[in-house]
């Protein structure tokens, strides 16, 4: 359940949100005994913590994601994700340089191809394919210039069915960009002032 639980590593602590509170706002801190014990009161709250209802959902949630039926459903999920990144950088190759990720989270490299035959991190192709994706009703966000940031709860039950419908707009996002990119960008605009309006609206 834990990205750790791929490598030989003990951390210190753990960090928790979202899927954590099973739709309520909440997050968890988990570290070992002595990181927790000299951390004097009231250092570890806040105004808004302790709320009693998140608690208590966090609390099911966590008990939930430790049975064998939430663990099945999660590898499900991770395989369904996983295959379908494979299947869009085999289509894409041209664009798509890498899909790196574990689980339910994965990045995905937007490149560009120079006259030279080598390849660079492509901002403007990136921010198209965002922009397209944002016009069909998917939000997605970039990091580090060219990656696009995919990760889903880890709590849906029913991912096949969201993912598909996700899925199908990626394709169409990435595969109108291609298109259009192979023309000069075709009736494509995505100015430097649109590209700043558009990140700051996903990231409000």
């Amino acid at each position: 359940m834990y990205g750790i639980e791929h490598y030989d590593i003990v951390p210190d602590g753990i960090i928790l949100g979202k899927s954590v509170g099973a739709g309520l706002t909440l997050g968890a801190f988990m570290a070992r005994d002595e990181i927790m014990d000299c951390l004097p009161a009231p250092a570890h709250l806040f105004t808004l913590g302790g709320n009693a209802l998140a608690c208590s959902a966090g609390i099911a949630a966590f008990d939930y994601m430790q049975t064998e039926e939430f663990q099945n459903i999660l590898k499900t999920n991770c395989d369904i994700l996983q295959e379908s990144f494979a299947m869009l950088k085999e289509k894409h190759g041209d664009i798509i340089s890498t899909t790196n990720g574990l689980g339910m989270s994965c990045g995905i490299g937007i490149v560009k191809t120079n006259a030279d035959g080598t390849k660079e991190p492509d901002l403007d192709g990136t921010f198209k394919i965002l922009y397209r994706a944002y016009e069909k009703g998917l939000l997605v966000i970039s990091v580090a210039g060219n990656i696009l940031r995919i990760s889903t709860t880890i709590c849906s039950v029913k991912l096949l069915q969201s993912w598909m419908k996700l899925w199908l707009i990626m394709k169409q996002a990435i595969s109108l960009t291609t298109y259009c990119s192979s023309r000069m960008a075709g009736n494509i605009d995505i100015t430097r002032e649109k590209q700043f309006m558009l990140l700051s609206f996903l990231l409000l």
